[in-house]
C-alpha cells in the first residue's frame, strides 16, 4: 500500500542513486541505504489575507 507521503521519499531514493551512478560512476545495484532519519519540523498554517 503506498501512502501520499512516500512519493517524495521515493524521489528522493531515486535521484540520489541517479546521481550516484551519473557522477560518481557508482553500480545502482551496490548501492544501499545505510540510515534515514525524519525529524520534526516547523508546522506552516496557510491563511488568507
Amino acid at each position: 500500500m503506498v501512502h501520499f507521503g512516500d512519493y517524495p521519499i521515493l524521489k528522493l531514493v531515486y535521484s540520489a542513486a541517479a546521481n550516484a551512478t551519473h557522477y560518481m560512476d557508482l553500480d545502482k545495484a551496490n548501492l544501499f541505504i545505510t540510515k534515514a532519519e525524519v525529524s520534526r519540523s516547523t508546522i506552516m498554517k496557510k491563511f488568507r489575507p
